[in-house]
């Protein structure tokens, strides 16, 4: 098995290239805002039970479990459906990060006077124990997440805020929406977080300010109507009973953050290291979803011994030398269509159209191989193919055979007749250009033949740089005569 897992991702590494890695890239960087934008608790149930059943599907599909996968595939389909309508604010906000993160629009720039004003605005409210609700906005809109409320378009003003959360006006329960030093919206009813655990014993408003803060970038800071204690809510994270140095602290960060103007200055440490775990983290899960979706059920690898042909080579045109006839190949795919092939068919095929004459060399790119679709080509050995062509001239040489020794006595030699008296050969260029004309004489062996007629079939034997023409024999016919010379002086006495 470990051995299996070795071939396999030598197989992976093999075939890797940067398309693979750009892909990867580009669905960790999706799945990176799809973590980061459901990090609250709320969604995490179903994040997991999603997780589950990936990791589910991916091992269904590892061991070729075919029913298991149809079945996991419709819970996918129905869990698509259902994260619609269930998360469609979450989506929908997921969907429009990336482009505010790209957008030029900044809130609208605080003053450090106006900083100052809002501090000593929100000691005072605390100090007369009016509960309040100050919500700063971020790039993102709130207007979805908002309901009810007066709009307003007035700068901030201790004695407005002082009156409009006043116990005895009856809009103080609300929320108030400031977009850098303006006041633009009062009275407004905020989401609800559902996560009880993080607020305890706390009111609604701290529910109201962690439910916002949750679903957009807004800073939310609260003030309790019971103890007059102020709190920020950020990110879906709630700080408690914060001081004045530390409330000051993140109102200068937020402004900076998002107004125009403001120093740019990098995220704090923390931040950076939860972003750049969770970057990675996105990364490794993309190449785990990539390898899974990558690698087929059963996949099994085969070694094979394959001749090597040619195809598309010139009629004058002659292979003079070869490296090698045979290529060792390692095939890779699913366990049936791999074993179901049958080593006799497979053949490497070298394609010689429009090659010249010298020294032609193959690389295993080059090696044709048919295979069915779902069968790869995972080694090749030797990685290349070194050809040594000659061009060849066609002519026709005579053919005059000859006794290999004279007939024993009493037997002498009529005649040796050859049929055909001619073959046309392929004979090189070069050495054509420079011979004179050229004629075989096989040798004939009469040794144990008898007086009368025989036909005898004589291999040809050429120089190693010639070559027969295509469809002509290597061999030829010669028709031998003998006659008994004893005979022949007795009929002259009968005579």
């Amino acid at each position: 098995m470990f051995d299996f897992f070795n071939q396999y991702l030598e197989y992976l590494a093999s075939s890797f290239h940067t398309a693979y890695l750009v892909d990867i890239t580009i669905f960790s960087v999706f799945v990176y805002f799809v973590l980061k934008g459901m990090r609250a608790r709320t969604t995490r149930p179903f994040v997991l039970g999603f997780i589950t059943l990936s990791v589910l599907y991916i091992l269904a599909k590892f061991f070729d479990l075919l029913l298991l996968s149809l079945l996991l595939n419709g819970l996918f389909l129905i869990l698509l459906l259902v994260s619609i309508f269930a998360f469609q604010n979450d989506i929908r906000r997921l969907v429009e990060k990336p482009f505010l993160l790209l957008s030029k629009r900044n809130t609208k720039r605080v003053e450090a006077s106006d900083i100052d004003l809002f501090l000593e605005t929100t000691y005072a409210l605390s100090a007369a124990r009016f509960g309040a609700l100050l919500v700063f906005k971020g790039k993102e809109s709130l207007e979805r997440h908002l309901q009810g409320g007066y709009i307003l378009r007035s700068k901030i003003n201790r004695a407005l805020i002082l009156s409009l959360f006043d116990n005895r006006t009856p809009g103080h329960d609300g929320g108030m929406i400031l977009d850098g030093e303006w006041i633009t919206r009062f009275a407004c009813q905020l989401p609800l977080t559902v996560n009880r655990s993080k607020i305890k014993n706390l009111g609604t408003r701290h529910s109201a300010a962690l439910g916002l803060s949750e679903k957009t970038d807004a800073l939310i800071v609260v003030i309790s109507e019971e103890t007059g204690l102020i709190s920020m809510a950020q990110n879906g994270a709630l700080s408690y009973g914060v001081s004045r140095i530390e409330l000051k602290a993140g109102l200068e960060a937020f402004q900076q953050r998002f107004s125009d103007g403001g120093k740019k200055e990098g995220p704090p440490l923390p931040s950076l290291i939860r972003n750049l775990v969770l970057g990675m983290a996105s990364f490794c899960l993309s190449f785990f979803v990539w390898f899974a979706l990558t690698y087929e059920p059963g996949t099994t690898f085969r070694s094979l011994t394959l001749p090597v042909e040619f195809r598309n080579l010139a009629g004058d045109m002659f292979i003079e030398k070869i490296s090698t006839e045979e290529v060792r190949v390692t095939l890779a795919g699913p366990s049936r269509t791999v074993k179901s092939l049958e080593e006799g068919d497979l053949k490497i095929l070298l394609n010689f159209k429009n090659t010249k004459k010298g020294t032609k060399i193959f690389t295993e790119k080059e090696y044709k191989l048919s295979l069915p679709p779902n069968v790869r080509l995972f080694k090749v050995k030797p990685a290349f193919i070194a050809t040594q062509l000659v061009q060849m001239k066609r002519v026709n040489v005579g053919i005059r055979p000859i006794a290999l020794e004279p007939p024993s006595f009493p037997l002498q030699l009529i005649d040796l007749e050859v049929m055909p008296k001619h073959v046309s050969m392929l004979i090189p260029v070069d050495t054509a250009a420079t011979m004179g004309p050229l004629v075989l004489t096989p040798a004939v062996d009469l040794h144990g033949l008898s007086a009368g007629e025989h036909l005898i079939r004589i291999p040809l034997t050429i120089p190693t740089a010639y070559r027969f023409a295509p469809g002509e024999s290597p061999s030829v016919q010669v028709r031998v005569r003998l006659y008994n010379s004893l005979l022949k002086k007795k009929q002259k006495r009968d005579n």
